[in-house]
């Protein structure tokens, strides 16, 4: 019985959670809580390459870095500036 309560407790606390990835939305999935690098896991994009002079990172509008937390409904930008 203690590890079906167990099981329950951690199932209660994964969150899925639905952003905005430039235009395309993106459901977050299998975590507790999210940060903006989780974005990788979930959209295809490769920050290895550079694409341009600069990587935009952008939460509603905001500038990030990489550990800003996500919500549900968040609108993300993600992209490379010339």
């Amino acid at each position: 019985e203690q590890g079906e309560n167990a099981t329950k407790e951690v199932i209660q606390k994964i969150n899925t959670i639905l952003v905005q990835v430039n235009d395309t939305k993106v459901t977050l999935k299998g975590k507790e809580s999210y940060i903006y690098v989780d974005i990788l896991d979930f959209y295809p994009f490769d920050i290895t390459k550079m694409g341009g002079e600069e990587l935009v990172t952008t939460v509603n509008g905001a500038k990030v870095d990489f550990t800003a937390p996500l919500h549900n409904g968040d609108r993300v930008e993600l992209y490379w500036r010339s």
